[in-house]
């Protein structure tokens, strides 16, 4: 079977707007199980690691087969831990730092899920952020007379 048949992988949000992600994944055991949700978290947020995800076990089945033979199958729920709130923005610099900080990590989220080998930039000017994206290849993020990049 295919893995993509027990893949759920999705970001949900909480009643107070803050995202969290999380995935199921199945695999021969729950190290293997665990190991598969990590790799799929990667796809929504590139920097996550084993220590930031909590896993739950949602079924452990074992299926007999020729013979007799057995092969178990671990079904995991695991979920991005939440991070500590963070501090309420104490100045208008704070802001923009952190809208330079959004913005870098979801360019480079694009730019991951379109597997592309590229380099993300963001620099505060005193009217903006500027956002440059630097790589081979680029003509796919860009696409036909801009069109992609458009969307």
């Amino acid at each position: 079977m295919d893995e993509r048949d027990y893949a759920d992988l999705g970001a949900l949000h909480d009643m107070e707007g803050d995202t969290e992600f999380a995935t199921v994944a199945t695999g021969g055991s729950i190290e293997e199980a665990r190991r598969k949700a990590l790799e799929q978290l990667r796809k929504l947020v590139p920097s996550v690691t084993d220590t930031d995800i909590e896993c739950v076990v949602v079924d452990e089945t074992v299926r007999t087969g020729f013979l007799g033979r057995g092969r178990t199958l671990v079904q995991v729920e695991a979920r991005v831990r939440p991070s500590a709130p963070a501090p309420l923005a104490t100045s208008a610099s704070d802001d923009v730092e952190h809208a330079a900080e959004d913005l870098r990590t979801f360019l480079e989220r694009v730019v991951h899920l379109m597997d592309l080998a590229a380099e993300v930039t963001v620099t505060e000017t005193s009217e903006a952020l500027l956002a440059e994206i630097g790589g081979d290849d680029l003509g796919l993020l860009i696409g036909r007379h801009g069109q992609t990049i458009d969307a």
